[in-house]
């Protein structure tokens, strides 16, 4: 078999059960067979170690190759961000990189976050891309809630700076949004914790009300120090 220049795969958007046939019709056409799943490891990017990463990609397996798919990959942390962007060379020279995202790829490359980062940058304009159909005019205010009550924080960044860049429609999606995070940390049963997260949602709803804001970062911040 020859070799693939490009070892490289972005799954994006879509429904689950479509990447899920898309990533292991990918595996089979590596392998050519159906012992694929023997030499295939899947990590999630967030649980992600930077010397277990290291002893991963570097570890032969004794076919010579492997399949490694990173599932949610904006969520990989900063120091393995830079590791593995100054040695893709490396890495992908017995291994092939699949990075998975239930975001659509138009949502992906349209966020300042992503495109400035290096590996993001490269894995957006360098990968064999794989597309679902999910439609950026589809998501809304529910779409931020399933993920909201998955504890997806990398996919609440993402739907929120997409509701909240609408025109004349971010302060009453802040406010929807305000409430449907209050709604869902109500249930804590720590007091103390409570009491802390509580007063962040009251002064995030004291600052909506002021004028000359940047609702955008407001709440970005309220859902990183709530997930902290």
């Amino acid at each position: 078999m020859v070799e693939k220049t490009n070892k490289t795969y972005l799954v994006s958007g879509g429904e689950p059960s479509r990447r899920r046939r898309a990533i292991n019709n990918i595996k089979k056409t590596i392998f050519e067979d159906e012992g694929f799943a023997l030499r295939a490891v899947t990590l999630y990017a967030a649980e992600v170690g930077l010397d277990s990463f290291k002893d991963l990609v570097f570890t032969l397996s004794f076919q010579k190759k492997k399949v490694i798919l990173i599932k949610d990959f904006t969520g990989l942390p900063k120091d393995l961000r830079k590791f593995l962007f100054g040695s893709l060379k490396k890495v992908l020279k017995y291994n092939y990189l699949i990075f998975d995202s239930e975001l659509p790829y138009s949502l992906l490359a349209k966020n300042k976050k992503i495109i400035s980062d290096n590996l993001f940058n490269f894995i957006l304009k360098e990968s064999i891309k794989y597309q679902g159909k999910t439609a950026l005019a589809e998501l809304s205010v529910d779409d931020f809630r399933k993920e909201l009550y998955k504890n997806n924080l990398n996919s609440c960044l993402f739907i929120l700076e997409e509701l909240l860049s609408s025109k004349g429609k971010g302060k009453t999606a802040a406010t929807q949004i305000l409430g449907l995070i209050i709604a869902k940390f109500s249930y804590l049963r720590k007091s103390n914790k409570k009491e802390e997260l509580f007063n962040q949602l009251w002064q995030a709803d004291r600052a909506l009300k002021q004028s000359n804001l940047d609702i955008r970062l407001l709440m970005e911040r309220l859902l990183v120090k709530l997930f902290a």
